[in-house]
């Protein structure tokens, strides 16, 4: 009992000794802090300014942060502006373990491949202490920068912050990967953030917005995700991820709503996220058909697209069928290619088979939804391709053995 007393005493006197000198040089105290944070994180920080108080609980004011691996000279994290508040106990145990009250962060940079390049230089059998943070954290004005696309107007709010606990965050931003944008605005629950950054998987549950903007088109969406998340040294993993999508797509003039649902894993990796193999289920208005199909998911600079499966019904927006093929409730079993632009503006090639019913076209999505909204110059489709059919029967006139070929080309 003693001994603790005396180990208690020591470590307060000490403090004080470090307090006392900081405030003669005023300096000094707040980059000991620094150093011992940078300790913990296995980090170089430096700072351009150090500012702080004293009085109630102590808060530390950095500007010009930087935040370096021991040995790199591109920055994983630099900051304008950061505060960091935190309790005494802190100070009298001189930083460990690293419990503050919180911290805010005004334009901070995180740049993806120096942080990759840190994460995979700690060693296999060491773990990463986080700090523990009262009070959570905020960041405003942030941007995450990669080799290939942006994060820009980052706000964060976290409530709360204990690295073996549940963590709930909120957080906006724009993705920027020309000529695509995408503004989010999620809420992300994560069971276990020290397991995600030891390179073990952790529990992850999205939900939120994401409107997507290309040249001429915009996809506005509520979506939520959930899934085992890992991060890679390259690459964020999600195995298996749920996938559920409530969205509106325009082009042009012409508007369609549908649900989307995707069930597989997902990586996103040089700034494409791929979903192989995945389980698809689509549903929707009168121009969406209603399908499950499974295949090969790809969506970046270049949506690829490779599905087999059934469509319940033939849509009521669709151009409608001749007799008897309008009265067989039979589903369609259907393939679907696509490698092209997001927007779908590029070859779309697609098959249909019901019974001995055989349909195979190819077409420009934009082209078709313009086509079935009105905006036609032709009685026909804009597509080419060729139905073949036992039967059909048109102004009472009955037609066997029939074969029809389309020619978007025609006059």
């Amino acid at each position: 009992m003693k001994r603790r007393r005396l180990l208690g005493f020591t470590g307060t006197f000490l403090a004080i000794v470090l307090l006392g000198l900081g405030l003669l040089q005023t300096q000094f105290f707040a980059r000991f802090l620094l150093s011992q944070a940078g300790r913990t994180l296995g980090l170089e920080l430096s700072a351009s300014a150090i500012h702080y108080q004293l009085r109630g609980t102590p808060a530390l004011e950095v500007s010009g942060l930087s935040a370096k691996q021991i040995g790199q000279d591109t920055p994983l994290l630099k900051s304008q502006r950061i505060e960091v508040t935190l309790p005494w106990q802190t100070l009298r145990n001189l930083g460990a373990p690293l419990v503050l009250e919180r911290i805010a962060l005004d334009a901070p940079v995180l740049d993806i491949p120096a942080l990759q390049r840190w994460l995979a230089s700690r060693p296999s059998a060491e773990t990463t202490q986080l700090p523990t943070l009262r009070s959570g954290l905020s960041v405003h004005q942030g941007q995450v920068r990669n080799n290939d696309w942006d994060i820009e107007n980052i706000t964060l709010t976290l409530p709360h912050f204990v690295p073996t606990q549940p963590m709930q965050l909120r957080v906006s931003g724009r993705y920027i990967d020309a000529p695509l944008q995408a503004n989010a605005n999620l809420h992300i629950d994560l069971d276990s953030p020290e397991a995600l950054l030891n390179k073990r998987s952790a529990d992850l549950r999205s939900r939120g917005t994401l409107d997507i903007h290309g040249d001429g088109w915009n996809l506005s969406t509520q979506i939520s995700l959930a899934g085992p998340l890992r991060i890679g040294k390259d690459s964020v993993l999600l195995k298996p991820a749920k996938i559920g999508i409530a969205g509106r797509y325009a082009v042009g003039t012409t508007q369609t709503s549908f649900k989307l649902s995707l069930d597989g894993p997902m990586l996103f990796d040089d700034a494409n996220w791929r979903f192989v193999p995945v389980a698809v289920t689509l549903q929707g208005d009168n121009l969406v058909p209603s399908f499950t199909a499974r295949g090969q998911i790809a969506a970046g600079r270049e949506l690829r697209l490779r599905l087999d499966g059934t469509m319940a019904h033939w849509p009521s927006g669709w151009p409608a069928l001749p007799v008897p093929l309008s009265a067989n409730a039979a589903p369609y079993t259907f393939t679907l290619r696509y490698t092209g632009t997001p927007d779908l503006a590029n070859t779309t090639q697609l098959t249909l088979q019901q019974d001995k019913t055989h349909f195979e076209a190819t077409f420009q999505l934009p082209d078709v939804l313009r086509w079935i909204d009105g905006n036609n110059s032709t009685p026909l489709p804009p597509l080419t391709g060729k139905l073949t059919t036992p039967r059909i029967e048109m102004s009472g006139v009955i037609l066997e053995g029939v074969e029809v070929e389309l020619d978007s080309n025609h006059e």
